[in-house]
């Protein structure tokens, strides 16, 4: 079976936000048995003048769900980066899970050639559906997704790229 828009987009995005919740699932767990201060984990950041690892799962989470809200034509703004626990931020990707599980298959198909437009560090940038998925909303997503795993990885937490692959066969 040839690879579909929906399997290419939210498909990828689900693994990826359930691979996002295992890792979070181990950094609490790493806290937890008294390797590092909760809070300590949450701001660890690979440089200064990079986010911290909330904001990394937050924009994780916002960024696959954002990217097919922006297929669909839903120009809605994210909610602020909030999340100050790992409850929180497992809730917000419990939430991009539900919202993304939701999306009907046929929606993406024909979201592939719409123009999507949003502003981006002051401009506006304008792509085709198939070219904002490629060029711009999975790169952003996976690197999001990278700058978690290699935070968590700096801070200790023992993980293996099993971890940031997630379920290869589920």
């Amino acid at each position: 079976m040839p690879l579909s828009a929906y399997d290419a987009s939210v498909g990828l995005f689900l693994r990826g936000l359930r691979s996002v919740k295992g890792l979070l699932k181990k950094a609490e767990a790493h806290a937890a048995a008294g390797n590092l201060d909760p809070r300590e984990l949450l701001e660890a950041r690979l440089a200064g003048d990079m986010h911290g690892l909330a904001v990394q799962a937050h924009w994780a989470a916002e960024g696959g769900r954002l990217a097919i809200a922006r297929l669909l034509g839903d120009a809605s703004a994210p909610p602020p980066a909030e999340g100050k626990s790992f409850a929180e931020l497992e809730a917000r990707v419990d939430a991009a899970i539900a919202a993304l599980e939701a999306v009907p298959r046929d929606a993406i198909e024909a979201a592939m050639s719409r123009t999507v437009a949003f502003d981006h560090r002051g401009k506006t940038v304008t792509f085709a559906g198939d070219e904002y998925l490629v060029k711009f909303a999975i790169p952003n997503f996976y690197f999001h997704v990278a700058a978690l795993y290699a935070i968590l990885r700096l801070k200790g937490v023992t993980l293996t790229k099993g971890d940031f692959m997630g379920d290869l066969f589920g």
